[in-house]
């Protein structure tokens, strides 16, 4: 090997160039999990690691949030929390209720616009009877004063 004094190479942040947006969080698969009980500077112990392999392929290190010690190959899913990824236990009931709750945003938002509407055109009445009645009033006041 030949010595380069000019030899400089290039370096690169720490950080990963990893979007998270490119990935296709929610579900996965727990390839291997470890803990560590003297965690680096940052971290609480005891801190669990597991490498999850998501729906697109992509395998990523991820911190654990578990109760107990997760089964190999079981169901996790996958977020983000901070600048880490997070798998927990996978709860299929969670998307269901999930979108239940968009379903019952979207109900409310849509009687919001029909209450709104109904509303309006309840106050735009109103005010329409109001007029009529000013003029109504206007007019017998004129003809009282013409009568006179």
């Amino acid at each position: 090997m030949k010595f380069e004094p000019d030899y400089n190479p290039e370096l690169f942040s720490p950080k990963p160039f990893l979007e998270p947006s490119s990935l296709k969080l929610g579900r996965g698969k727990l390839v291997t999990w470890t803990v560590l009980h003297t965690p680096p500077e940052g971290f609480e112990p005891p801190l669990t690691l597991g490498y999850v392999q998501l729906a697109d392929g992509a395998v990523i290190l991820a911190h654990g949030e578990m109760e107990k010690n997760p089964a190999l190959d079981s169901k996790v899913s996958v977020d983000v929390a901070g600048e880490h990824f997070v798998f927990k236990p996978y709860d299929p009931t969670k998307r269901i209720w999930e979108q239940i709750d968009g379903v019952r945003k979207t109900v409310i938002g849509w009687w919001d616009a029909v209450e709104g509407a109904a509303t309006q055109a309840a106050r735009d009445r109103k005010a329409a009877k109001l007029k009529e009645a000013r003029r109504k009033k206007r007019e017998q006041s004129k003809t009282v004063q013409n009568g006179d």
